[in-house]
């Protein structure tokens, strides 16, 4: 979905800190989900631990998770704690992504169009490498 240089240039614009989108992008992806590595290592770790006591599914994770938490073992809080930071970065991230699109108004196109479709039609100028504009319909 992002190779497009249509959609990347409808999302992003064409242009980010004087690149073309499409360099700039994978390294702001990269610098965005990094920090999500230790979450993920903290959320392995959870999951063995709790498959090796027989605790499966997310009820079991959950299990896991308040008893490292309780525990007196400084490397199971620490497991816990990274598990519950990878929780909060997708929430942060997805919260985010929400707010960009709504500030954008893609979230809201659908009920403009629905209540007073002479309101959405706003000129913006096309993008000079692809051609593509935003008041041509696809």
């Amino acid at each position: 979905m992002l190779t497009e240089p249509v959609i990347l240039h409808r999302a992003f614009g064409a242009e980010a800190f004087h690149l073309p989108i499409e360099y700039a992008l994978p390294v702001v992806l990269a610098l965005l989900l990094l920090p999500l590595w230790p979450g993920c290592m903290g959320l392995t770790s959870l999951l063995r631990q709790a498959m090796s006591k027989g605790r499966g599914g997310k009820l079991g994770m959950i299990l896991e998770m308040r008893s490292a938490l309780a525990s007196d073992n400084l490397a199971e809080r620490r497991m816990a704690m990274k598990t519950l930071w990878c929780f909060a970065y997708i929430g942060l991230l997805a919260g985010a992504w929400i707010a960009y699109a709504a500030m954008l108004g893609y979230l809201t196109r659908s009920a403009r169009i629905l209540t007073n479709p002479s309101k959405t039609a706003v000129r913006l100028p096309a993008c000079t490498r692809c051609g593509w504009d935003r008041d041509t319909p696809r």
